[in-house]
């Protein structure tokens, strides 16, 4: 597998996928072309950035076998270790192209118990920012990280920066990412949604006070609801049935996604109204 992001296409092409799930491995070896380091060194042996972490004021960097493996599988993820007094490490890649309008960005992220992961969305439009979108955990357990939003102006690049950080002056602590996937969509209704015909059921839609999910089996599952950025609004684990009240969520369109111990099961749109 080669990682190329700058082999794309220069015009925009709406539902392309720019980085798709890139898994920092071929043939059981890390890969991680493409990603710099916070002095811009891109990382290279075993993705680390061999430079001196006090002059870049950032930390090692490195590709490294799960301590357990996500949802998707694999041998290898990303690691950012914080090793300086800075208590901070950072690494990007920069996705080129011309990008207006929706886009959805999806990644796999654990820390350690006192760490934190942050992913950052920049478009671009020559050197200067034009916008900037993300989110955060510091789940010690794989969590998808979503986050959909609007570029508004005309960018010609997208920086992906992803900061890990801790608190006080406790250095070591590690976080892990793996398959980042970053897209451009046609429209907010350019969600690829799961077929659930034979699996589960969501009802209704558009929902108010109350939203029902049903299953076909008895088999313990997630419902996860999300807003327009990625954050979560609503989650509950049930088997078979649940009734959800929903008066504290705002009206608008929503994102859920039904997770099973194995895989999503079901995704799609729902609208509050």
């Amino acid at each position: 597998m080669v990682f190329l992001l700058v082999l794309f296409s220069s015009m925009y092409g709406c539902g392309q996928n720019f980085i798709s799930n890139f898994d920092f491995e071929n043939n059981g070896q890390p890969v991680c072309a493409g990603w710099y380091d916070y002095c811009g060194n891109e990382l290279t042996y075993l993705c680390d950035s061999l430079v001196d972490t006090t002059t870049c004021n950032t930390s090692f960097f490195g590709a490294h076998l799960y301590a357990d493996a996500p949802p998707a599988g694999g041998n290898w993820c990303m690691s950012m270790v914080v090793s300086n007094s800075a208590l901070v490490a950072i690494t990007k890649t920069t996705v080129h192209g011309q990008f207006k309008g929706v886009f959805e960005f999806k990644v796999w992220v654990r820390n350690d118990t006192t760490s934190s992961l942050s992913v950052y969305i920049e478009p671009k439009s020559g050197l200067n920012y034009t916008g900037q979108f993300g989110t955060g955990t510091m789940s010690t357990t794989w969590t998808q990280l979503i986050v959909r939003d609007t570029i508004e102006q005309l960018s010609d690049n997208v920086d992906i920066r992803f900061v890990h950080s801790i608190p006080g002056f406790w250095q070591g602590n590690v976080s892990y990412f793996d398959l980042p996937e970053f897209k451009m969509l046609d429209s907010w209704t350019d969600i690829n949604s799961r077929s659930q015909s034979n699996t589960v059921s969501l009802f209704p839609n558009p929902f108010s006070d109350q939203l029902s999910c049903k299953l076909n089996d008895s088999e313990p599952a997630t419902f996860s609801l999300y807003d327009l950025a990625g954050r979560l609004v609503l989650q509950h684990t049930f088997s078979n049935s649940v009734t959800l009240s929903t008066p504290q969520v705002e009206s608008g369109l929503y994102f859920y996604e039904v997770r099973n111990n194995e895989e999503v099961i079901a995704n799609g749109k729902l609208i509050r109204q």
